[in-house]
């Protein structure tokens, strides 16, 4: 499916196998899965990009931040690439994630149920909230200032912190 413009209505679909649009204020939601899907423009807050039932396979946002959410809460988000930052209002997911990068701040919520394989950011600021009870690495170029909660995991945990550490972590703990 290409819509030329951006979706500020809903596209619900049993499943999604491509999509490719512009700027995201509505709700993509694709209840067994959504296979792929490319939003030029990022993902506003009040929009949504939801597998209910199953996974994201390959999420590709440009142009913009990820301010609304994106939520796989019974299945895994595989492969997420945008370009910007996850805002106050932003929401990312899943039971299980893979590898996370987000090349400009975190202020919101980044989550995985069960286990989460890494997070790559820029920044984490001061109200932002990690979560995981497994999580194998979490690296930051620049300052790491919100919420890490990462649970007893049965292998060691790598973090690396390029800037200053004025957050709040705690490993092997409750996470949640």
């Amino acid at each position: 499916m290409n819509v030329q413009g951006g979706v500020s209505g809903n596209i619900i679909a049993s499943f999604i196998s491509t999509y490719t649009g512009g700027r995201l204020v509505g709700n993509l939601w694709g209840g067994k899965g959504i296979a792929s899907a490319a939003i030029a423009g990022g993902i506003l807050a009040g929009g949504s990009v939801n597998s209910a039932l199953g996974s994201i396979t390959k999420l590709v946002v440009t142009g913009g931040n990820i301010d609304g959410s994106i939520t796989a809460p019974s299945g895994a988000l595989t492969a997420l690439t945008f370009s910007g930052s996850v805002g106050a209002t932003g929401n990312i997911s899943a039971a299980t994630m893979g590898a996370v990068t987000v090349p400009g701040a975190v202020s919101g919520t980044i989550s995985a149920t069960t286990s989460f394989t890494s997070l790559k950011v820029g920044s984490v600021n001061a109200g932002a909230f990690i979560s995981s009870p497994n999580l194998g690495s979490v690296t930051t170029t620049g300052n790491l200032n919100g919420v890490l909660r990462i649970g007893k995991t049965a292998t060691s945990v790598k973090i690396a912190v390029g800037g200053s550490f004025g957050g709040d972590a705690a490993v092997n703990s409750p996470w949640r």
